[in-house]
C-alpha cells in the first residue's frame, strides 16, 4: 500500500517543484504585452544566493523569481547575497526601465572581507544601467 501512495504522490511533487519559479509583475504591468516593458531576467535566482527581496521598495513576494516584468521608469531593487560565505545586509540599487529591454543581475562578493556589491546590465548592450541614490 506505502508502494502505491508514493508512486501517486511523485508526479505532484514534480509539478509542485516546477510551480515554484514564479513571474513577477510590477503595478500597472498585468495585461501589457513584453514590448512595452522591460524584463529583468534572473537566471540564477535559486542557485547564485544573489536574492531580490523588494522591488521598488516592497516585498516581491515568497518562492523563486527569475522574471520580473516591470513598466517603463525608474525601478529600485533590494538585493541581499546569502553565499556559504557572506549573509549580507540588503544593498538597493535603482535603473531606468526601457521598453522592450531585457536586463539581467551580476554581483560578485569578498569572501576574505565580508563585502559584496551588485550592479544591472543591459544584457542587449552589456553596459552597466543601475545607479546609487
Amino acid at each position: 500500500m506505502r508502494v502505491r501512495v508514493a508512486r501517486a504522490m511523485a508526479p505532484l511533487a514534480v509539478l509542485g517543484l516546477a510551480a515554484c519559479a514564479s513571474v513577477y509583475s510590477s503595478r500597472g504591468a498585468d495585461g501589457l504585452p513584453a514590448a512595452q516593458l522591460g524584463i529583468l531576467q534572473h537566471d540564477y535566482a535559486y542557485d547564485s544566493g544573489i536574492v531580490v527581496e523588494q522591488v521598488d521598495g516592497r516585498w516581491r513576494g515568497v518562492g523563486v523569481i527569475k522574471t520580473y516584468r516591470l513598466t517603463p521608469g525608474v525601478h529600485s531593487l533590494g538585493v541581499r547575497a546569502n553565499v556559504p560565505s557572506h549573509h549580507s545586509l540588503r544593498q538597493v540599487r535603482w535603473f531606468e526601465v526601457k521598453p522592450g529591454r531585457v536586463y539581467t543581475i551580476q554581483a560578485a562578493t569578498d569572501p576574505n572581507g565580508g563585502r559584496w556589491a551588485f550592479w544591472i546590465i543591459d544584457r542587449a548592450t552589456g553596459e552597466r544601467v543601475d545607479f546609487a541614490r
